[in-house]
């Protein structure tokens, strides 16, 4: 996280705009800040205790080294806890923000509506043609138009057989 990210942090519509996620990044902050504060309550310490007495530092060195290494691990096992929270919800948040960006789009119930006033408008009866002006097509809407067949489509699926031509083979 460089300062740009900062800038834009602080002064863009990340923080009113809920459609990133952006708490990863504050925990490496907040990681970031506990190590410092660890160091610093270290050396604080340190010098404090030599304030009583050389006994009396000597023996704040082996606290300082026990505690802050408890403390360093504590603080790293919350950041990664959380960490793969985040990780682990990450689809759910994408999931979420598609349901968002679908929710702006038009409805399935508005397709399938246009769509139906389409076929509609395609296969008007003869006697709702008659009633409006002949359109007049071009040469290019002709050439483009399907051909119209006499026959039905024929599809993959085969009649079954009937026992008379299975028994002359």
């Amino acid at each position: 996280m460089n300062l740009n990210d900062l800038k834009n942090l602080f002064t863009g519509p990340v923080l009113i705009n809920l459609d990133r996620i952006i708490t990863p990044k504050l925990i490496t902050l907040f990681y970031l800040g506990g190590l410092t504060a660890i160091g610093l309550l270290s050396i604080n310490h340190l010098f404090f205790s030599f304030r009583f007495g050389f006994g009396n530092g000597l023996w704040s060195i082996l606290e300082i080294t026990v505690f802050s290494t408890l403390a360093f691990i504590l603080l790293r096992a919350i950041c990664e806890v959380a960490l793969i929270f985040f990780k682990s919800h990450e689809k759910v948040v994408t999931a979420h923000n598609r349901s968002r960006r679908l929710a702006t789009s038009p409805s399935l119930i508005e397709d399938v509506r246009a769509a139906i006033e389409d076929l509609a408008q395609d296969d008007a009866p003869a006697e709702f043609e008659s009633k409006t002006a002949p359109r007049q097509t071009s040469a290019t809407e002709q050439a483009e138009a399907p051909v119209k067949r006499a026959s039905p489509r024929r599809t993959a699926r085969r009649a079954p057989r009937t026992t008379k031509s299975r028994a002359s083979k």
